[in-house]
């Protein structure tokens, strides 16, 4: 029942929110870029990394405003 249910909740997520899924991904990819560009500086691997992943899980408030809105330049990446 627990299984059948989580596929039925894919299958919605796949089918009917890819413009949000992608979306989501998206600001994620850019956030990572971000990271991978300044990973040696510790306080923003810390912010970065974490809103990398949650953003990949679906939360991109982390990413959003810890680092686009932060820095424009991931901002307009995650944009285009």
């Amino acid at each position: 029942m627990l299984l059948t249910l989580n596929w039925c909740v894919l299958q919605v997520v796949l089918v009917y929110d890819q413009w949000i899924s992608l979306s989501n991904i998206a600001q994620g990819s850019a956030v990572f870029a971000y990271y991978f560009i300044k990973r040696h500086d510790e306080r923003e691997a810390q912010i970065s990394l974490p809103a990398t992943i949650s953003a990949y899980l679906g939360v991109t408030e982390p990413a959003l405003f810890g680092v686009n809105v932060k820095y424009v330049y991931p901002l307009v990446a995650g944009y285009v």
